[in-house]
């Protein structure tokens, strides 16, 4: 369910001098009014019937459903009411301070379970990085880049897909700096997964980096030698406003749409 919550921003003061003339004389009248003026919104919060609904959310998905610690993601209780909503409650984490990894890899777990893989009509276009999840074996500097911050007020970090070229772009950005690097790829179907409906859910594509550039303040735009090929992305979950893919090296990134990073911030 989702609770009102209203917060006074601040009180002023108005005063009012109204003359009319009455029997001849002039009547002066001093009206005072205060305004207040708040904000509102909504916030969700899971209820008991939540977490029933949350309860065969996971009795339905449980066979496609990747493992998760279900004790460090809070008990049975805290996951159903995780499950009621997956999505919802992957939104409510991310807008956290400090965001607890082990609910949101119960979270994935649960959308992954949806089989909504790969599909180059929902990718196409532009995508903001909102969490990042390194495994021991990641990139060294994509280790440095993750730590300029927790999403959602990290640096701009963005991977756009153009499909038509079949091609994306990963850029990171910082206060100075602009790191891009162009990747190639294709879709195959290894690391496919079957629906409940007995549907192909491709999930892979593999990518090879063909062209890496770097730029700093006024400086011009320099090229790197960094060329990779043989390395792979899997759709963990994908739909118009959320990609959640897991790369060969075990990290984990989660992308929203920009105007929903933006959001985010608010």
């Amino acid at each position: 369910r989702y609770e009102k919550k209203v917060e006074v921003l601040g009180k002023k003061k108005y005063t009012t001098r109204i003359t009319f003339k009455m029997g001849g004389k002039y009547v002066v009248l001093f009206a005072s009014a205060s305004l207040m003026a708040v904000k509102t919104c909504y916030a969700f919060v899971a209820s008991p019937e939540q977490a029933i609904i949350g309860r065969a959310n996971l009795l339905k998905y449980k066979d496609f459903m990747p493992s998760f610690n279900v004790v460090e993601a809070g008990g049975w209780y805290s996951v159903s009411k995780l499950a009621a909503d997956p999505k919802s409650s992957m939104f409510s984490l991310l807008k956290e301070k400090v965001i607890d990894d082990s609910k949101l890899d119960a979270v994935i777990s649960m959308l992954q379970a949806k089989n909504k893989g790969f599909s180059s009509e929902i990718v196409e276009g532009d995508w903001s990085l909102a969490y990042q999840m390194n495994s021991k074996k990641s990139p060294v500097l994509q280790k440095i880049l993750s730590k300029q911050g927790k999403a959602p007020t990290r640096a701009l970090a963005q991977a756009n897909f153009a499909t038509e070229n079949m091609k994306f772009v990963n850029l990171r950005k910082g206060k100075r700096s602009t790191l891009t690097a162009t990747v190639k790829y294709n879709p195959v179907g290894d690391g496919f997964t079957m629906s409940p409906e007995n549907n192909i859910v491709i999930r892979r594509i593999m990518c090879d980096i063909v062209d890496a550039k770097f730029k700093y303040s006024f400086l011009p735009r320099v090229p790197l030698p960094i060329r990779a090929k043989g390395g792979h992305l899997d759709f963990l979950y994908l739909d118009n406003d959320v990609r959640i893919t897991k790369g060969n090296r075990g990290g984990i990134f989660v992308h929203v749409r920009p105007e929903i990073l933006e959001s985010m911030k608010a």
